[in-house]
């Protein structure tokens, strides 16, 4: 690394080298900061050539018009937090000798004008964010829709790992007694209920959407994700199969119209055998 080396590469090799070093929820949020703020903005920067002087211009412009929505500024807690990252990465080119410590000293924060409202969003928009959500779902979107369901700060979605949805699904275990289904959350659009089944000894997930999927459990939390997913993949597949029988069906009820509505080659043989066995004598007749 030298003072010629791009930003984005060492912000790069900063965050890789931080990795084993922070939590995953503090490195997706230092990720996430980089990616949105620092490398738009710095990205094919010379490191050497970055100045207080330029840091404090920064900070004016994610105060004035930072928002990724073109919306307007950040608030002074956010351009911290972006600074923070800012200064770490930094740092570590200086630690690594490729520039000369900055003075952050001199770097100045703008300050707050009274306490900004926090304004919810009203039932009609969020409705509109979420067809919005759905019209573009991606991972970034995706993370916003599940934080908007649950509550998470973006930190602390940033640090979910699978396995921490596999271990809840099995902590969930111990609210099942029987048979009676125990609501336990949505997975990929399908609503999910557990019970406990054959006489105590099988835990069954029960996926309801359009169509009903039935998962038996075990206790490897990951293994437990693998297998609803397996169960969902394989929906294609069996609805296929499905409708595949069900145009044979219509088919065949077809056909067998066609076989109602073609006239009886024999029915004037029939009629006649009909009236001469009507008018042949009883046995009590004779």
């Amino acid at each position: 690394m030298t003072n010629n080396t791009q930003f984005k590469t060492l912000v790069n090799t900063w965050l890789n080298q931080k990795k084993p070093m922070i939590t995953p929820s503090t490195h997706a949020s230092f990720t996430l900061i980089a990616e949105n703020h620092l490398i738009p903005y710095f990205g094919k920067r010379k490191i050497g050539s970055i100045t207080e002087t330029d840091i404090q211009s920064y900070i004016s412009y994610l105060y004035n018009a930072g928002r990724l929505d073109n919306s307007g500024g950040l608030t002074v807690k956010t351009i911290r937090d972006v600074i923070l990252v800012l200064r770490l990465a930094m740092e570590f080119a200086y630690k690594e000798r490729a520039i000369p410590l900055l003075n952050w000293d001199l770097v100045e924060y703008p300050k707050e004008l009274g306490i900004k409202k926090v304004v919810s969003l009203s039932k009609d928009q969020e409705l509109a964010l979420i067809q919005c959500i759905y019209m573009d779902l991606n991972r970034r979107t995706a993370g916003i829709l599940v934080a908007l369901f649950t509550g998470l700060r973006i930190g602390e979605l940033c640090g979910i790992q699978m396995k921490d949805a596999g271990a809840a699904l099995v902590d969930a275990f111990k609210d099942v007694k029987g048979l009676d289904p125990v609501q336990i959350g949505t997975y990929r659009g399908f609503t999910m209920s557990l019970t406990l089944e054959d006489f105590g000894r099988d835990y069954v997930l029960t996926l309801k959407g359009q169509m009903t999927h039935r998962v038996t459990l075990g206790k490897d939390p990951r293994g437990n994700l693998t297998r609803i997913d397996n169960a969902l993949n394989g929906m294609a597949e069996r609805l296929t199969t499905v409708q595949g029988k069900l145009d044979s069906l219509y088919s065949q009820m077809e056909t067998a119209k066609q076989e109602l509505d073609k006239p009886f080659p024999q029915e004037a043989e029939l009629k006649a055998k009909s009236a001469m066995f009507l008018s042949m004598p009883t046995a009590e007749a004779g």
